[in-house]
């Protein structure tokens, strides 16, 4: 039992270390755990698509570590939901790496605080109807599962108050992760 108490120390400890970290794109990458169950009420994937080459779609450290250590594809997508009555934005980037190894290095510049990014569709140019121009202020997660790395940010899209703090659009990205993440 104390192992299990210790254990749940720590999670709590890294959590709020997590949750009291603030900024801005880049500033917001303290990655929350998975939390399993469903995704966000309504969530809907809106645009997806597939690349193979992640440094050509990346930015800042993560490019140059993509370029050392190339991803295998990766498949990214905007979505929809509701969190806590409002409306929210998903994007989700699920990398498929080579290895375990190379997965956790690519997570570790990924989880670093200004180490750029997978591009998201929006920052491509890609949309649908009714999606805002850009990603908005936005919890962030990320899981790795063997040699996959699920990168997910969550925002608020009414014109509301958006955080990279937020405890809900947080545990909706953790959400969307896991959901993610479980995909083939």
């Amino acid at each position: 039992m104390a192992v299990g108490g210790a254990a749940l120390a720590v999670l709590l400890l890294l959590g709020g270390v997590a949750l009291s970290r603030s900024g801005g794109s880049d500033a917001r990458k303290s990655p929350a755990q998975a939390v399993q169950g469903p995704a966000p009420s309504g969530y809907a994937v809106k645009l997806t698509d597939v690349i193979i080459d992640c440094a050509k779609h990346a930015r800042g450290k993560v490019k140059t570590s993509f370029g050392t250590l190339p991803c295998v594809k990766a498949t990214r997508s905007l979505a929809t939901g509701q969190i806590s009555g409002r409306p929210a934005l998903f994007v989700a980037s699920r990398i498929q790496m080579p290895s375990a190894e190379a997965a956790a290095s690519i997570k570790q510049v990924l989880d670093g605080s200004g180490t750029g990014n997978l591009n998201d569709l929006l920052r491509e140019g890609k949309t649908f109807p009714g999606a805002p121009k850009t990603m908005p202020a936005s919890g962030y997660t990320s899981v790795q599962t063997g040699t996959v790395v699920t990168v997910v940010e969550a925002g608020f899209i009414d014109g509301g108050p958006s955080s990279s703090t937020d405890a809900a659009l947080r545990a909706s990205a953790a959400q969307v992760a896991a959901t993610v993440s479980a995909q083939k």
